[in-house]
């Protein structure tokens, strides 16, 4: 799973997606979530930053797929998942360097892949983060 995610993301953005509807798809994939392709819809307003520069698309889309894999019916009833996301946020921003959009788009897109880089080392570390918790197998 570990590098089917990163290989989703990969092809997800290439073909256009944007940061956030990409971790959505390729999380989706990965850890057969059930998703319908109304799930990109619904993600794609928060890549580029919420489209200001803001929180980090790839980051919120990453969080839905840790919401998908532990909210059993709606966040105030599960237990954990606060901490859960507190906790991704902490170490997304230790390893990456920040959770803002603009932040990250300095220090990693590029003229030629836009922002594949982020969306990648996103991938890599919420694979990461998802096994090590237990979350997927």
């Amino acid at each position: 799973e570990n590098t089917m995610l990163l290989e989703n993301t990969t092809k997800y953005y290439k073909e256009g997606y944007n940061c956030s509807e990409t971790l959505t798809l390729a999380g989706n994939e990965a850890y057969n979530l059930g998703l319908d392709a109304n799930a990109s819809k619904l993600m794609a307003g928060f890549g580029g930053g919420c489209g200001c520069g803001h929180l980090c698309g790839a980051l919120a889309g990453a969080l839905g797929i840790i919401s998908m894999l532990t909210v059993t019916d709606r966040a105030h009833n599960t237990e954990g998942f606060g901490p859960i996301r507190a906790d991704f946020m902490k170490l997304y921003e230790e390893k990456l360097g920040s959770v803002m959009c603009n932040d990250l788009k300095a220090k990693y897109r590029t003229e030629e892949n836009g922002c594949l880089k982020t969306c990648e080392l996103t991938a890599e570390l919420l694979a990461a983060y998802l096994e090590e918790k237990g979350l997927v197998k």
